[in-house]
């Protein structure tokens, strides 16, 4: 099966659900952020997502319930799917998009999928021209409740494996605003792989991944409002013990830099630090800082950058650009921008 890192999974559902408008099939380890990102996709085409999780769903829920109509059977047209004749979806014009997401897809095989994912229809109940089919689970060796899926099912649609990617995981927590000490710990530690930890072999309740880091981050980020020991307990609920305590050294690291930032704001010429990891929490620290309605700062930013290796600028710059639209305007990031040229290139989706 084609594999993918995770940041191209935007251009993939694009050209398969957007272009060519083909029913699709996503296979990814537990935590990959394969429905958080095809809900911020549907999002992004401005398409109405309609989430189905087929787990909790019979055959019966597909195919409707019987009514007699006069001498003959009818059957009712469930209210949750898109087929033609359904009022609840009569308020989304035919020329927008209407994503039936078919969630855990492969936890619950039931015959009526055959139809629905070949032919667009279940009998008589036929869905509206405008939806699409996008479909998601875990791989049927991850240890979750999966069936094995039928050769001639899965022949009805194209498939595609999505893997972890770290750069796109900080990316998107620079988006959403997620505490830099947690952003650039997940930097420093990447040679280690602590961004993603799920192994089918082993027996782990707790593992890493994009799911658990953002809800571990979100217990940091309340750090003031309950006693140390629950909030790293919590966190080692999320992640693991061995990078709860990693994050709560690293913040003290980075307690230590942030001294640093208002002296390379004001222009002063600072050092670089020795240790590679107050490299990180410094390159983190001041990407917060970059912003296009202080060209000044900016200015004194990139100067210090300019004293660090190329892998720190890249990530400093690809973190404030996530962050806040306005640093595009710096004349500081076109320079770097052409410098990095493969780096701030745009793709598809």
């Amino acid at each position: 099966m084609q594999k993918i890192g995770i940041s191209q999974l935007p251009a993939f559902v694009e050209f398969n659900t957007v272009i060519i408008k083909k029913p699709i099939f996503v296979w990814g380890v537990p935590g990959v952020g394969k429905t958080k990102l095809i809900e911020a996709l549907a999002k992004h085409h401005r398409a109405h997502l309609v989430t189905l999780h087929v787990s909790s769903y019979e055959s019966v829920d597909f195919r409707g319930l019987p009514e007699r109509d006069g001498d003959m059977t009818k059957w009712l047209i469930p209210s949750t799917i898109p087929f033609i004749g359904n009022t609840n979806f009569d308020h989304i014009p035919d020329d927008e998009m209407i994503w039936l997401y078919l969630d855990e897809m492969n936890a619950h095989i039931m015959a009526v999928l055959y139809q629905l994912v070949g032919e667009g229809r279940v009998n008589e109940h036929v869905l509206r021209p405008n939806v699409r089919i996008i479909a998601s689970g875990n791989r049927e060796g991850d240890k979750g409740i999966t069936m094995r899926m039928p050769l001639p099912l899965a022949n009805r649609m194209i498939h595609v494996e999505v893997i972890p990617e770290l750069d796109f995981i900080l990316e998107h927590f620079a988006q959403i605003n997620i505490d830099p000490v947690i952003i650039a710990y997940m930097a420093f530690k990447k040679a280690e792989g602590e961004h993603h930890q799920f192994d089918p072999a082993r027996n782990d309740k707790v593992f890493a991944t994009w799911r658990t880091w953002e809800m571990a981050a979100e217990a940091f980020a309340a750090r003031g409002k309950a006693k140390e020991n629950i909030v790293r307990a919590t966190m080692a609920g999320c992640i693991g013990e061995a990078s709860t305590t990693g994050v709560w050294a690293f913040y003290k690291v980075f307690q230590h830099v942030k001294t640093m930032v208002p002296d390379i704001l004001a222009g002063k010429d600072v050092p670089v630090p020795a240790a590679h990891d107050m490299r990180y929490a410094v390159t983190v620290a001041l990407s917060g800082e970059m912003s296009g309605s202080k060209p000044k700062e900016a200015k004194h930013i990139c100067a210090f950058y300019d004293k660090l290796e190329p892998a720190f600028e890249v990530l400093a710059w690809s973190l404030a650009t996530k962050r806040d639209d306005s640093v595009y305007s710096l004349k500081e990031f076109m320079a770097y921008a052409k410098k990095y040229e493969e780096v701030f290139a745009p793709t598809g989706g």
